[in-house]
Formats: structure tokens, C-alpha cells, sequence
């Protein structure tokens, strides 16, 4: 028995000696650093930690620097291929997992857009701006709402949707004499051009906050001028009608495309 223990001692220790034994090792070529695995293998498209820092070494074995697409999420690696996190880089964020924020605000407040950029730092334009708004009434009773915009989108706008609500002078509700609704959605057909900061436009908004055609002559600030009035025709029946408030916005693009806006980023009374 004790013969065949020490024999088999000795077995495991041959074959142990003869097997080749590889320890994690980082290699560099020409294209960066690659890392050895244990079975002398380059590790690929795997995460990597060591130190307290987080590695990626890419398809070809390679350690990545800068920004890298991995899986649908950017990360940002510096130089030294080490992940950086929580913190703002070349005007995008990066979270506490080193993932690029999209779509939403990031911890000190700031809103970053599709593209990852912050929204603040190259001062997007809203689609469309409303200036002035009022409502005239028809000979039959009917309430006409006048809307002043600039079409600031860059793009041809086909048609906008408002979903406009009724008020009387007590800021009360009204129902329409004819239809018995309150809040009713009508749809206005342009095409509404982008206003052209460098060109005249129809209308300028005064500054008592009125709106007054806009004279060439005259008119000194011509990107306080634009072109686009839509008239929401006869909308409501009744003559107790003192205000009215949009609920809500929805453009179509002449490329088909839509965005819902809410009024309340857009409506603006004075400059």
C-alpha cells in the first residue's frame, strides 16, 4: 500500500513537470498591447481588470484607446487603455460604469442628446417658437385662434397639430355651443419655411407684445422677424370665450418625420 502511494506521488509530480506553465503577461507589437493568457493564448473581446482599473482588449487581442463602440454603448478609454468614468470628456459624459449618457441629464444637471454631446454647449434651436398668440371671433359666433411662429427647425414643416383648451374670464373651462367638447385638436397645412434670421420676415413682434408687419425699411433686428401665422379656424362656438391655452403640439416634417413638442418649451411672449 505504501508502495503504491509513494508511486503515485511520484507519477503527478512527472507529469506536472512536464506540463508548460504560462502566467498573464502583457505583450506589445506593432499595434498596441495584447495579453497572454494562462494557456498562452491572447485574450479577445473581453473586459480585463487589474489594479483598480478596467481594461478591453478588442478582437485582435488588442488593448483599446479612445472611444470604442462595445456592444450598443460607447466607453471612452484613455491613453494608458484604462476605462474612465464618472466624468465629462470632449463635451459627452460618461457614467459610473464608463458608459456614454444619451438622452438624458447627467449628475450636475446637464441634459446631453442623442449624440452624447451636452445640449447646453452647442445651444440647439427648438423646432418651432411661438410669439404672439390671440383669437378673433367669426359674425357667426365662432372662435378663430391666431398663432405666431418661428419655424426654427431647419427643416420644411408640412403641417403642425395643436390640441387647444377654452377658457372664460374666471380661467373656467368652456364647451363649445355647436360640438359640446372643450379641448379640440386642429390641424394646420403649410408648407411653413425655416425662418431666415438674415432676411426680413413678415411680421416682427413689437415691444408693447404685439404683432405689427414688419417694414424693410424700418426694421433694424431682422432676427426678430418671421414669416409662419397659422389661423385655427373656427374652432369654438360661443361668446363667454376670454382665453385660450395650447395642450398640445404636433409637427410633421415635409420628409414625413414627426415630433411631439411641449408647448410649454416653445411659447414664448417676448424676446
Amino acid at each position: 500500500m505504501g508502495k503504491r502511494f509513494i508511486f503515485g506521488i511520484i507519477i503527478m509530480l512527472f507529469a506536472c513537470l512536464s506540463m508548460t506553465s504560462y502566467a498573464l503577461e502583457w505583450q506589445q507589437d506593432g499595434e498596441g498591447w495584447r495579453l497572454l493568457d494562462n494557456k498562452g493564448s491572447y485574450c479577445t473581446d473581453q473586459w480585463f481588470y487589474e489594479g483598480g482599473k478596467q481594461y478591453y482588449l478588442d478582437s485582435s487581442g488588442h488593448m483599446v484607446t479612445g472611444w470604442t463602440l462595445i456592444g450598443d454603448c460607447w466607453y471612452y478609454f484613455e491613453p494608458d487603455g484604462a476605462l474612465a468614468t464618472d466624468r465629462w470628456i470632449e463635451s459627452k459624459y460618461v457614467d459610473y460604469s464608463g458608459k456614454m449618457l444619451t438622452n438624458t441629464y447627467t449628475k450636475d444637471g446637464q441634459y446631453v442628446g442623442a449624440d452624447g454631446k451636452s445640449m447646453d454647449r452647442y445651444n440647439p434651436v427648438k423646432p418651432i417658437e411661438i410669439k404672439y398668440m390671440r383669437a378673433h371671433m367669426t359674425k357667426d359666433g365662432w372662435i378663430s385662434p391666431n398663432i405666431y411662429f418661428i419655424n426654427s427647425s431647419g427643416k420644411i414643416i408640412s403641417s403642425i397639430s395643436f390640441t387647444v383648451t377654452p377658457y372664460d374670464a374666471l380661467h373656467n373651462v368652456v364647451y363649445c355651443d355647436v360640438t359640446g367638447c372643450s379641448t379640440t385638436e386642429k390641424t394646420v397645412s403649410g408648407p411653413f419655411y425655416p425662418d431666415d434670421a438674415g432676411v426680413c420676415g413678415k411680421y416682427i413682434l413689437a415691444s408693447d407684445g404685439t404683432v405689427v408687419k414688419a417694414d424693410p425699411y424700418t426694421v433694424t433686428d431682422y432676427a426678430k422677424t418671421f414669416d409662419n401665422c397659422v389661423a385655427l379656424d373656427k374652432t369654438w362656438h360661443g361668446g363667454n370665450i376670454s382665453t385660450y391655452a395650447i395642450a398640445g403640439i404636433k409637427i410633421r416634417y415635409i420628409d414625413g418625420t414627426w415630433e411631439v413638442v411641449n408647448p410649454y418649451d416653445v411659447i414664448k411672449q417676448n424676446y
